[in-house]
């Protein structure tokens, strides 16, 4: 007798691990997207401040040595931060490419697994018109004389 549960379990349950997995990486790439844009806005900031902090010559000469100071540091920060922002663009680079060799992976179980469905259903009709043969060739030797 042909089994009529699930043919693969443990196909299914690996279809099912690759499905998670690919949710994972989404949610993992959409908070690298979210962080990245975040560090985005605040590197545009910077740039503006400090292009926007100017020493006016009507300054005594401790405050301009004090705005240019402020200046020198800001544009410092703003520094570290496009470095801070050029690495996590690779984090989302590196995220990007996590979720599409996982979708590829989740896409050649799926194929597997559908495969081994139709191999399975095949399997279920010819095992039912053999059993339907059968019954229909007992009933045709009763009837025989």
């Amino acid at each position: 007798m042909t089994n009529t549960r699930h043919p693969e379990p443990a196909l299914s349950r690996l279809a099912d691990l690759r499905e998670r997995e690919v949710e994972r990486r989404q949610t993992e790439l959409a908070e690298q997207l979210a962080d990245a844009e975040r560090r985005r806005r605040n590197q545009d900031r910077l740039d503006s401040l400090w292009r926007t902090s100017t020493t006016s010559g009507t300054l005594s000469p401790l405050a301009s040595l004090n705005c240019a100071n402020y200046k020198q540091n800001v544009m410092e920060l703003a520094e570290r931060h496009r470095g801070d922002l050029s690495r996590q663009e690779q984090a989302v680079d590196r995220a990007r490419l996590a979720l599409l060799t996982a979708a590829r992976r989740q896409g050649a179980i799926d194929q597997v697994l559908a495969q081994r469905l139709q191999e399975h259903g095949r399997a279920l009709r010819s095992a039912e018109q053999k059993r339907q043969d059968e019954i229909a060739r007992q009933s045709w030797l009763r009837r025989a004389p």
